[in-house]
């Protein structure tokens, strides 16, 4: 390596307009590379990309409520109730957001829900009860039609009831069902609904408790396109700002996983940009009052700006995008990469031969380099794409910087004014002092003592490293606001009870119906987990969804019946 590097050095050593050319020529098709290079800001990249959690990421990503946004309203003063204010606000809510969603881009907004929908369920439901029915269905349909005068009994209902002003409302029931045989089937459509987390006022979603009414935004682009969802968010917010304005007596909050996503993202990259800016600060603070010379102080810097470039640039070969989050994290190499032109520029105070000082730096620059890559490399072998481009992304920052310091520096770093002077404590600059501290520090009386006291704070360390654990809670990793962390919380006591959980059973298959039969299949074993007391209760399609084979069969009990 030694001779490679220094051969370079002489080839351009004389010819320094060549190796200035070079420099342009290569960053400028590094920069032409970076381009091409597409930025992902989901969060979950970070996850194991495993198949198993493909399987679970493809199901989260499809479950009903994953891509919806929940505009709360609920009036300020709690000890208020007023649900014609809140629908006031709902309703002017909604006509804004139509009108700012110039390009439609929203592909559903429910401020109200369509009572006649439901009204038209029922109606198919009864209108094919046959394919509904099971056979718990079948033994209470029989008992109740072996009881004495339950016919009679049921058509004097019939007649209260058509007898009543909503009697015209009755009127297809009891056509369809005039025995009330099949009534108790419309009541497993709550097997649809998770929890009693909401119910509908005048055609309003309005919370169980009646405090709060919701506005259900769709987003077009699910829970993982951050960029997007926080154009979306934008409209949104400024939607809810106008609202507020001509409705100040009522609270109106922004929830649900696409925001909660802007805002894991967005925080990161704040973190990060506030991170970079004070590792480059606190650096640059200490290599002003270290090295007096801003072209040097310049170089070190550019380095850096070269490892970044070399990095994304090579990267754009191999990947069309990479993790915005990762690239933000990866900010901590700094201080790593800074290392390389730092350990140049010091090494020219007492060695003022470039070529000398290239020839003494090289092996360890060379071997340390080699190391710290490896190690970053080994984040590539793991099953999560933003680690690994974090992985790559340090390992070719750092080969970048270390290709610049060797290639380019030592011909455009200036030369340090004095004589050769192999001693540190000696040499006449500022940075001699902290090493004369150094040196005191390093008297066999203090060595004594530092050591014990090293040992004493390693072992008491030892024992309260027992009582640290990994948080075992996987929300903890997302970052929510005050506001969002307390409409989570009013969501989970609405949706689950006390010490309780949601759990999903996800039967697969290559098609529907192939899905469907295995759901069916695994059915017994829900209802039996049920009955135990293992599972409190179960939500899903129940029986409203049977597969072709399943029809066939309750047609033939249907008939047999």
């Amino acid at each position: 390596m030694n001779k490679f590097f220094l051969s370079l050095y002489d080839f351009f050593v004389d010819k320094k307009k060549l190796l200035i050319s070079v420099l342009i020529v290569v960053m400028a098709g590094l920069t032409l590379s970076l381009l091409n290079l597409h930025y992902k800001e989901d969060i979950a990249d970070f996850l194991p990309n495993n198949e198993s959690n493909k399987q679970i990421s493809a199901v989260y990503q499809h479950i009903g409520s994953s891509d919806k946004l929940i505009i709360n309203f609920s009036l300020s003063d709690t000890a208020l109730h007023d649900e014609e204010r809140i629908m006031e606000a709902i309703d002017q809510f909604a006509s804004r957001l139509i009108d700012k969603d110039s390009l439609h881009s929203i592909p559903e907004i429910i401020a109200q829900v369509d009572e006649t929908q439901f009204l038209d369920l029922i109606e198919f439901i009864q209108q094919n009860v046959p394919y509904f029915l099971n056979e718990e269905d079948y033994l209470r349909i029989d008992s109740l039609l072996q009881k004495e005068d339950y016919i009679a009994s049921q058509i004097a209902e019939d007649k209260r009831l058509l007898m009543l002003p909503s009697g015209s409302i009755m009127r297809n029931s009891v056509l369809t069902d005039p025995l009330h045989l099949f009534s108790p089937l419309l009541l497993k459509l709550q097997d649809f609904q998770v929890g009693n987390s909401q119910q509908v006022k005048n055609g309003y979603l309005f919370s169980h408790q009646g405090r709060k009414g919701m506005v259900i935004i769709t987003s077009p682009y699910g829970v993982s396109e951050t960029a997007h969802n926080s154009e979306l968010l934008v409209l949104v917010n400024q939607t809810i700002e106008e609202t507020n304005k001509d409705f100040s007596d009522l609270k109106i909050t922004c929830f649900g996983a696409p925001a909660i996503a802007v805002t894991n993202a967005t925080q990161i990259k704040n973190d990060s940009i506030l991170s970079i800016a004070l590792s480059v600060i606190l650096i640059f603070a200490l290599l002003i009052y270290s090295f007096r010379n801003a072209r040097n102080l310049f170089l070190i810097f550019f380095s850096i700006l070269f490892g970044w470039l070399f990095a994304l640039g090579v990267l754009a070969i191999f990947k069309d995008s990479i993790s915005a989050i990762a690239l933000g994290i990866s900010s901590i190499f700094i201080g790593i990469a800074i290392n390389y032109p730092l350990h140049f520029v010091d090494h020219l105070k007492h060695e003022l031969n470039r070529k000398q000082a290239l020839k003494e730096i090289i092996p360890p620059l060379i071997i340390g380099n080699i190391t710290t890559v490896g190690a970053f490399l080994s984040l590539a072998f793991i099953n999560s794409p933003a680690m690994r481009d974090l992985g790559l992304l340090g390992s070719l920052l750092l080969i970048g910087t270390i290709i610049f310091v060797l290639v380019f520096l030592p011909h455009l770093i200036r030369k340090e004014n004095g004589t050769r002077n192999t001693e540190y404590g000696e040499r006449n600059t500022k940075s001699s002092k902290w090493i004369n501290w150094f040196k005191w520090f390093k008297q066999r009386e203090f060595t004594r003592v530092f050591t014990i006291l090293f040992c004493v704070l390693t072992m008491v360390f030892l024992y309260l490293s027992q009582f640290t654990a990994f948080e075992p809670d996987i929300n903890v990793i997302n970052y929510m606001t005050e506001q969002q962390h307390k409409d989570m919380q009013d969501m989970m006591q609405q949706v689950e009870k006390k010490g309780k959980g949601i759990v999903y059973f996800v039967a697969e298959g290559q098609s529907q119906e192939e899905a469907l039969s295995t759901y069916e299949h695994h059915l017994p074993l829900l209802d039996t987990l049920k009955h135990f007391g293992l599972v409190e209760s179960i939500s899903g399609i129940g029986t409203f969804l049977p597969s072709q084979q399943e029809q066939l069969q309750r047609i033939a009990n249907w008939n047999n019946f």
